[in-house]
């Protein structure tokens, strides 16, 4: 069982009394991993690379925060409200819950430039659904499927582009393209 905090706040020796609460069980898992038949080496690698790729996963998870604040403001700047982002959403999926056909417009590779395009301008929406769905770590498949109207089983090859171009063009909106919109 891991000891509580000695007290609320922050206190100098506040980080020792965490590794300190974390000694016994983290001395329980290496034990396991020994007793498993790890060595100390494999078994002290590995954490590295835990908690490595657990800042990466906190750093990645902080960017596409930052860009679905930026998405927001524009969809707010746009005079979007709630009830109508949200109409236009559900329009990707039929009262009976199957995805709708593929939608007309979307294109497999983004036209690409450096401003702000007509087929940026046409897609928004579906760059802000994009985004939404990275961010909860929705699939390619169901990115393919739900938004863009793309059957992955059918046209594997052809979803996973037009996923990937619309990922990489919604990044370019919130970043580089979202000083267009703000452009007078």
């Amino acid at each position: 069982m891991i000891r509580p905090l000695r007290r609320q706040g922050k206190y100098p020796d506040r980080e020792i009394d965490c590794q300190e609460a974390m000694e016994p069980g983290f001395q329980g898992i290496v034990d396991c991993m020994i007793e498993a038949g790890w060595t100390r080496g494999e078994v002290t690698r590995s954490l590295r690379r835990l908690v490595a790729a657990d800042n990466m996963t906190q750093k990645e998870n902080a960017k596409v925060e930052a860009q679905l604040a930026i998405a927001r403001a524009i969809i707010a700047w746009a005079g979007l409200d709630d009830r109508q982002i949200s109409a236009r959403m559900c329009g990707l999926i039929n009262r009976e819950g199957q995805s709708s056909v593929m939608l007309p417009g979307i294109f497999e590779e983004v036209p690409w430039s450096d401003s702000i395009t007509d087929y940026d301008r046409q897609n928004f929406r579906v760059y802000c659904q994009i985004l939404d769905a990275c961010a909860d770590d929705a699939s390619i498949e169901e990115m393919a499927e739900l938004i863009l109207g793309i059957d992955p089983v059918l046209e594997p090859v052809r979803a996973r582009n037009a996923v990937r171009s619309h990922i990489d063009r919604a990044n370019w909106m919130v970043t580089t393209g979202s000083k267009y919109l703000f452009a007078g």
